[in-house]
């Protein structure tokens, strides 16, 4: 399985905040931001919730304990998610596209 990694540059990793993540996904894949970090657990909330774990992960510098807090989940909900979509992501081309259009958002938004 390859290794995904963020695409961006460090200096563009520490200044994208959670909001702003959740921002970007919710607009991409068309939900609110309630839905995305409320208590449902439905399928259509899946990919995007663990998609904004991941991009979370690589891109705000933050711990898996604080994107919990931030997501009302545990930590350990947010490592599964985020090593679930880097499973996804190794074998599903679409979920590949969806990511890179987020990523490439927020490193070219100037509100990060």
């Amino acid at each position: 399985m390859p290794d995904f990694q963020p695409d961006c540059n460090p200096s563009v990793t520490s200044k994208v905040t959670m909001r702003r993540v959740c921002e970007v996904v919710c607009a991409n894949f068309a939900i609110t931001d309630r839905a995305l970090r409320g208590r449902r657990r439905t399928k259509d909330l899946l990919l995007p919730r663990q998609l904004a774990f991941l991009l979370c992960r690589e891109l705000t510098g933050r711990t898996t304990s604080e994107i919990g807090r931030w997501f009302k989940r545990h930590h350990t909900t947010v490592i599964h998610g985020a090593d679930a979509a880097l499973k996804r992501l190794a074998a599903e081309k679409p979920y590949r596209m969806i990511r890179e259009i987020c990523l490439r958002e927020l490193q070219n938004d100037p509100r990060r």
